[in-house]
């Protein structure tokens, strides 16, 4: 089969983007590059440079330009989730915490089930106070991704933070068996218990799951 070039995409040119300007290095070294390669023409998508310019600026302080890029983007594209994601994380470094969750708030309407935007969302939620509504946009992100073991982290942080101690537990059990450590699985799982209270639903979940990591971990080591 004869080889043949395939053009990058928009979504690569853009990750790769959004790679180059978190990559170690120094903050304002990172802008130079990038409004260098903006000013001479050195790119493969306008766009997506524009896009790691904006998160550069941004993680070099430098707020009022980075609002700037990110407002030409966004003005260009306005159902482009990821540009409102780079809003929005502008103004939570900020510290603008109001004007970020306005921002996750309306694109979370549009997309409700994009992925990364329930978790930077839920992050936004948990930053701002608003621990509740985080707990349930995190929910809905692990049916998105149900093995990612930061997600069900982030779930245990927000349940703790709104006083759901039980739930925080039997999130941090999930954390940890998806992480690969079915001992403090189990251990969270009985530390869940003792919050669950005459709740019989919830104790017999708990009791349920238990029973299915240890009967894992039996099987496996049977091997």
């Amino acid at each position: 089969i004869r080889y043949r070039q395939v053009p990058d995409s928009s979504e690569f040119l853009h990750t790769r983007a959004k790679v180059r300007a978190l990559a170690p290095g120094e903050p304002g070294e990172l802008v130079q590059g990038f409004q260098s390669n903006l000013q001479q023409g050195k790119y493969a998508n306008v766009d997506a440079e524009r896009y790691g310019y904006a998160l550069a600026l941004t993680r070099a302080r430098r707020y009022d330009a980075a609002r700037a890029e990110i407002q030409k983007l966004v003005q260009r594209y306005p159902q482009n989730v990821s540009y409102r994601i780079a809003q929005a994380e502008l103004e939570m470094s900020a510290g603008r915490f109001s004007t970020a969750l306005g921002i996750y708030e309306s694109a979370y309407k549009r997309a409700p089930n994009y992925y990364p935007l329930q978790r930077h969302y839920s992050q936004a939620l948990l930053k701002g106070g608003r621990s509740s509504e985080a707990v349930a946009i995190v929910r809905e992100a692990i049916k998105q991704q149900p093995e990612d073991p930061a997600l069900y982290e982030l779930w245990a942080q927000a349940a703790g933070a709104a006083g759901r101690r039980a739930e925080s537990h039997q999130a941090m059990a999930e954390h940890y068996y998806w992480g690969g450590n079915p001992t403090a699985a189990i251990e969270q799982l009985q530390l869940a218990t003792r919050f669950a209270g005459n709740n019989f639903y919830l104790q017999s979940s708990l009791e349920a799951r238990m029973q299915a990591i240890k009967e894992e971990v039996a099987l496996y080591r049977g091997k």
